[in-house]
């Protein structure tokens, strides 16, 4: 079955102009937070084309990393960028896939966490709990209009719009549309010639991601036994997020 992420791949560049460059301030951001905070392994859910883990992984080479994405065209990419480093390995799947012991720690960057919903996140979150399993610690971060999406989804943002040689126009942009329990947003991109306009050509790629506001996420790692160490704002390859550093309480 194919991801989505397999389409957005080959177009995420043009639609998301600068998406490389916020990419390396989003590495410097979390590298901090790698820095504080001890762990054995690392795990990456939803690492996509690995250009943050592999980042990590150069730059603690001495710690192992795992990335886990469900777009096999994506985990391709990062296997190229990633085939001399030693410390760091990638694997096909889900949610399901990733489970560290009490010395990881997890990260979910980019607003992954959406694409599971608090529910499954929670379901997680109580079997590693059964079995002693959970981690040590657990990084998540959401767009910052997240919550403004979950309640008034119906929305349209220009990423880019340009005209070359006075005839090639060129918009990209994220609609978002609430279908149910769901939001679905949409990657845009549209090109045409202003003499010919129809002719244009668009790709769109829809993502189904649950319209839960980010405090239920925060009360389901609350209920699994964490607290909130360090709140951090900072620039993602997707956009502007806000994220949480989340530990367990008996490791504060």
């Amino acid at each position: 079955m194919q991801s989505p992420y397999d389409d957005i791949l080959t177009y995420r560049e043009s639609a998301l102009p600068g998406f490389g460059g916020r990419q390396v301030e989003a590495l410097n951001a979390l590298s901090r937070i790698l820095r504080e905070n001890s762990f054995e392994e690392l795990w990456d859910l939803g690492c996509g084309s690995g250009e943050l883990l592999a980042g990590l992984a150069v730059r603690n080479r001495e710690r192992r990393f795992i990335g886990i994405d469900n777009s096999r065209d994506s985990l391709k990419v990062a296997r190229l960028r990633a085939k001399e480093l030693l410390n760091l390995t990638y694997r096909f799947g889900s949610l399901s896939a990733v489970s560290p012991t009490r010395n990881d720690a997890v990260i979910c960057t980019g607003n992954t966490a959406v694409h599971f919903g608090a529910h499954r996140i929670q379901q997680w979150l109580r079997q590693r709990g059964t079995h002693g399993k959970l981690p040590r610690w657990i990084f998540l971060d959401f767009h910052h209009e997240l919550d403004f999406l979950v309640n008034s989804p119906d929305t349209f943002r220009v990423e880019a719009c340009g005209v070359d040689d006075d005839v090639s126009l060129s918009l990209s942009g994220l609609n978002t549309v609430r279908s149910g329990r769901f939001i679905v947003r949409q990657l845009v991109l549209v090109r045409c010639n202003l003499m010919n306009i129809s002719g244009a050509n668009a790709r769109v790629t829809s993502v189904r991601q649950y319209a839960d506001p980010v405090c239920a996420y925060d009360q389901v790692l609350m209920e699994a036994g964490f607290s909130l160490a360090e709140r951090l704002d900072y620039v993602h390859g997707y956009g502007q997020m806000e994220g949480r550093l989340w530990t367990r309480r008996n490791d504060l």
